[in-house]
């Protein structure tokens, strides 16, 4: 769990200057830019299994183009996005645009998955890389056609200043804060369900894949239906039922009987309902970023919180590690796992006095958007 949080941490750190380099040159560009070194990363880990004697070099190469690549693209893509969405709209297509990108995940897994039943040759993970290189060429492409309508670029050349800026907008500071602690709180749950079934529950290897199939179907639905909801309802509902959410899940997953059945039951229904929360959680906190991109600096403005978030959940992972190896057992759950897990649940449900009682906080009204506005 130590390792899967240095990958937030990374994006975290290059995330924000990477932004302010798209304000300053252009969003479109540095998106097209993010992309092709996505694409040339792919290449260099094909070529990383061609080389043997340079493979350790072309791989190390090919991960960090690749990682590089994909803070660029995702330092942009939403503020290009912003001027194109209308208020009214944002949560039904970014829940859309989050489901069509779930589901080809998915598509691709199975696809990829698939290849692997028999045998595992390095020459199948090259046909399946390459496949990856095509499908990125053809996303450059489609990007490409997105117009920038916006192409007026920061006032404020410095990156320190421009940050400054942008914390003063009201209310920014508070959600920044707000979603690094849901975030924080969340997002090693999938980790520890993981860790639960296999050493707790005594799962096989094909009920945690089932359960796995039931993850991404969660999440597909909670896309679905997030979006619409949101522009219904306003931010303060939807954020209320999630945290509401998170500790029902923590209860199902608690859920155990003398039937082997009842227990797989009961963490079935906690691992869907934990995706379909989460990317509930995840539209949510999209669309009120987008209520708080200012004229000037958009792009700056949507990644110092992304750059929040990816610190919430990559000390997520990292606390819920460092907490496992001190904590030997639990009555709950006679493992170390339960207890972060129980601590994680308790807290969330304590952080839902936020969106109700936060009555002074701007992002959490209905027309949060034009609150904002009228206060630059």
């Amino acid at each position: 769990m130590f390792l899967l949080s240095l990958p937030h941490f990374m994006r975290a750190g290059l995330i924000a200057f990477l932004a302010h380099f798209a304000d300053q040159t252009g969003k479109k560009r540095t998106g097209l830019w993010g992309q092709f070194l996505c694409f040339a990363g792919v290449i260099l880990l094909i070529l990383g299994g061609s080389f043997e004697q340079n493979r350790m070099v072309l791989t190390a190469a090919g991960l960090t183009l690749f990682g590089i690549g994909s803070a660029m693209f995702g330092s942009s893509w939403l503020a290009l996005l912003s001027p194109l969405i209308g208020e009214s709209e944002r949560g039904h297509f970014l829940g859309k645009l989050r489901f069509s990108w779930q589901l080809s995940g998915i598509l691709f897994g199975l696809i990829g998955a698939s290849l692997f039943v028999e045998s595992s040759s390095l020459a199948k993970f090259q046909w399946v890389f390459a496949f990856l290189a095509l499908c990125l060429l053809v996303r450059m492409c489609f990007y490409a056609t997105i117009p920038e309508v916006e192409n007026t670029y920061g006032v404020e050349n410095r990156f320190w200043p421009a940050c400054r800026l942008i914390l003063r907008i009201p209310g920014y500071r508070s959600f920044c804060i707000y979603a690094f602690a849901v975030l924080f709180l969340t997002s090693s749950w999938p980790y520890l369900f993981s860790l639960v079934h296999i050493e707790v529950f005594g799962f096989g290897g094909n009920t945690v894949w089932l359960l796995g199939v039931v993850m991404l179907f969660g999440s597909l639905v909670g896309s679905l239906i997030a979006g619409t909801w949101i522009d219904r309802l306003g931010p303060r509902p939807i954020f209320t039922l999630v945290h509401v959410g998170f500790a029902m899940v923590a209860i199902l997953f608690f859920v155990r009987g003398q039937n082997s059945w009842i227990t797989l039951l009961g963490a079935s229904m906690s691992c869907f309902l934990f995706t379909l929360v989460r990317s509930a959680a995840n539209v949510a906190f999209h669309v009120v970023v987008l209520n708080f991109v200012p004229q000037q600096n958009k792009s700056l403005a949507t990644s110092i919180c992304k750059a929040v978030m990816h610190l919430g959940e990559g000390g997520s992972s990292f606390l819920a590690a460092s907490v496992i190896r001190f904590v030997k057992h639990d009555p709950l759950s006679n493992s170390a796992y339960g207890s972060v897990l129980a601590t994680y649940a308790v807290l969330v449900l304590l952080a839902v006095m936020v969106p109700i009682l936060g009555t002074r906080l701007p992002w959490l009204g209905r027309k949060s958007a034009k609150l904002l506005l009228s206060s630059r």
